[in-house]
């Protein structure tokens, strides 16, 4: 027995191991925003990036920089700063994440499947997650780790339904509930698979009278999320800005929700980007007919193919940025599992398997191709650093409707808690509009980079308290100074 368990433990290094230098070499060349190969700061990234700095050096989010997210993707960036400089140590963080990942999938999957599947699944997995990374250190991958466990979990259980073994773990819930704290503190969108299964799993409960289990997993499920959420809200609430916190995560997220629309797609091309970001949600449901035909594992294909649907929904009117289906790409491997068992007796699943594997590969060869693109400064922000640039560091700067990766390029820490692109952030929330004149009404900044001022909701603001000092005609952009 521990002849075999050392030898256990000795393939777990080993394999570790491997992920640990394939996940560096896909964040290293993919993920461009905290590679030290590229650099190619981007501006979801550059917002969480300098929200986390500020925090590493005691400025509390939401009061000192603000953005429209939950504390968890600030709390991962600022323990990258405290771990190295620049975006170095979110660059090591980001491999430890994508190597957890693998590993916490591997530990589940030798217990469903050979080597070789599991390494099919793995590999298709990476390939999709190149696709949609869109630079790394985005929100879906600050809770990436919780919510891979979660579908494992789910999918474990899935597996005992056609035996009827309804009862649910326990310990699954506190998984559940966990990833769903961390998405309400990150994207509470992100957790629509694995909320819509525990409701899925709840009407099982129900329908076959399993009472005590149920009630014991809805405790379970609150102990989970107790065990995310209580440390954020009392940190935030001992320091007086639970509201705040609560604002940018939950509150004006309702209203950016309500306003955010599907881009149109015009195009075939736009169409199969699409297609090709949110494969996992889609998959699912032509697995569903497959088991329909082959009259096996039809109870756990139903499940999953109900789970997926609220997402897909919200993904038809939503923005439909490719890095929103970060938190679902777990779901492939389970569709990828079981379409690999239809493939046994079954030839449409063994060439939809097929068919599946070639489209991810085509499409991740094809973003491999055109990802450079994407590595581009922005250039609003690079004449920004050149109209700024002899402006001594120690003098306030704030900046208005420029984009955030101009603090990253400027070496500079802003001076004002809305900081980048804010009439953008106030289309999709009314609400926002008078903290942002609140706050730039104090007159802290000495100086004020701003884009198309005469269209901003601060140029009275702006005419009243400042004088233009210098101007680029080619961006718009108008460097203000206090009278």
């Amino acid at each position: 027995m521990n002849h075999i368990n050392a030898t256990t433990t000795r393939g777990t290094v080993m394999i570790t191991g491997v992920y640990l230098v394939v996940s560096f070499l896909i964040n290293l060349i993919f993920c461009f925003h905290a590679s030290p190969l590229w650099h190619g700061y981007v501006g979801d990234q550059a917002m969480f990036s300098i929200i986390g700095e500020n925090w590493a050096h005691g400025q509390l989010p939401y009061v000192s920089t603000w953005d429209s997210k939950g504390p968890i993707i600030f709390f991962v960036n600022m323990l990258g700063h405290l771990i190295a400089s620049g975006e170095n140590g979110i660059f090591i963080l980001q491999v430890l994440n994508i190597a957890g990942t693998l590993l916490i999938m591997h530990l589940y999957m030798r217990r469903w499947c050979g080597l070789r599947l599991e390494l099919l699944c793995q590999l298709l997995f990476l390939l999709n997650y190149i696709i949609i990374c869109s630079g790394g250190n985005q929100v879906g991958d600050s809770t990436q780790l919780l919510g891979t466990w979660a579908i494992m979990c789910a999918y474990d259980w899935t597996r005992r339904l056609e035996q009827k073994q309804y009862a649910h773990p326990r310990g699954s819930a506190v998984v559940y509930g966990m990833f769903t704290a961390a998405c309400l503190l990150s994207r509470l969108t992100d957790s629509l698979v694995i909320l819509t299964f525990t409701g899925i799993v709840a009407v099982i409960l129900i329908w076959n009278g399993l009472w005590r289990n149920l009630i014991l997993n809805i405790a379970s499920f609150v102990l989970g999320f107790a065990i995310v959420f209580v440390p954020f809200a009392v940190y935030f609430a001992w320091h007086g800005a639970f509201g705040e916190m609560w604002y940018a995560t939950f509150s004006y997220n309702l209203e950016y929700a309500a306003r955010s629309t599907s881009e149109l797609q015009s195009t075939i091309k736009l169409a199969i980007h699409r297609v090709s970001y949110f494969f996992c949600l889609l998959l699912p449901l032509a697995v569903w007919c497959v088991s329909m035909i082959d009259r096996h594992r039809r109870y756990a294909a139903t499940v999953w193919a109900l789970a997926v649907l609220p997402a897909l929904i919200w993904i038809f009117k939503s923005y439909t940025n490719a890095n929103y289906a970060i938190s679902f790409l777990p779901a492939l491997v389970v569709v990828l599992l079981e379409l690999a068992y239809h493939a046994r007796v079954l030839h449409a699943a063994k060439w939809l398997f097929n068919l599946s594997a070639a489209f991810i590969t085509v499409c991740c060869l094809y973003h491999a191709h055109i990802f450079r693109d994407f590595i581009t400064v922005d250039e609003a922000a690079k004449q920004g650093v050149a109209l700024t640039h002899d402006i001594p560091a120690t003098e306030p700067l704030a900046a208005y409707n420029v984009d955030p990766t101009y603090f990253l390029y400027s070496h500079r820490l802003p001076c004002y808690r809305f900081f980048a692109v804010q009439d953008w952030a106030i289309i999709n929330g009314r609400s926002l509009k008078p903290k942002v004149i609140e706050c730039f009404s104090s007159g802290k900044a000495k100086w004020i980079l701003v884009r198309a001022y005469k269209e901003s909701d601060i140029k009275g603001l702006l005419e009243k308290k400042y004088k233009a000092y210098r101007r680029n005609a080619a961006t718009d952009l108008t460097l203000f100074k206090r009278k």
